[in-house]
């Protein structure tokens, strides 16, 4: 799955770059595309852990990629970049456990 990402200066953390917390939703969102995109259910975040690479850029074209990498049935196991699209740098990566929302579930 990928998913074009531009950060908006407002989202700034420290001097150029974009906060922390923004980083881990964008890549939330790359993941939980990716879960989509493998198996056409929605799921929830279950587990999620960002490493940054490095300052990710701020009014910048980004790209998120982010795939499946284990279907144990009752979730998914699943990695995902956020990459500088100009350098194709790696500047947040992150891993997650995703749930299926099941039909029957009650809000």
């Amino acid at each position: 799955m990928l998913a074009p990402i531009v950060v908006p200066r407002r989202f700034e953390g420290p001097p150029g770059a974009a906060h922390g917390g923004i980083v881990a939703a964008y890549l939330d969102e790359v993941l939980a595309g990716a879960a989509v995109n493998h198996s056409g259910q929605l799921y929830v975040t279950g587990e999620l852990s960002v490493r940054y690479v490095k300052g990710t850029p701020i009014e910048r074209p980004l790209l998120g990629r982010g795939r499946a990498v284990r279907d144990s049935g009752k979730y998914l196991d699943l990695e995902a970049v956020i990459e500088d699209w100009g350098t194709q740098e790696v500047v947040a990566r992150a891993t997650g456990r995703f749930f299926p929302i099941r039909s029957d579930a009650r809000g």
